[in-house]
């Protein structure tokens, strides 16, 4: 990484902090779900867990995202929304007539 970026890339990662960290719900589910707290180091994300907020790494695709549980089983979903929503339209239905 070229030293000349490194103050642009602390205020990228204070303002993904601050924007978690007084934002609404809303604001913190479009940050998880976009993928702006993989830009984030281990000790960074350390700062965002005050708001009781349930993290975890997408098996797919390795991202943050928030975890949701199933309405069918009540089990925590273990895929993000992007790749979820991918397996779900890849799904085929052998429909016999």
């Amino acid at each position: 990484m070229d030293h000349e970026y490194k103050p642009a890339i602390r205020v990228f990662k204070e303002e993904i902090v601050r924007r978690f960290n007084d934002g609404t719900k809303n604001s913190r589910s479009f940050l998880i779900n976009e993928g702006y707290l993989n830009y984030l180091n281990e000790e960074e994300k350390q700062e965002l867990e005050k708001h009781n907020v349930n993290l975890a790494r997408c098996k797919q695709c390795n991202d943050l995202f928030e975890v949701k549980y199933s309405k069918i089983d009540g089990k925590p979903l273990i895929l993000c929304a992007k790749c979820y929503f991918i397996k779900l339209r890849n799904l085929t239905f052998d429909i016999k007539y």
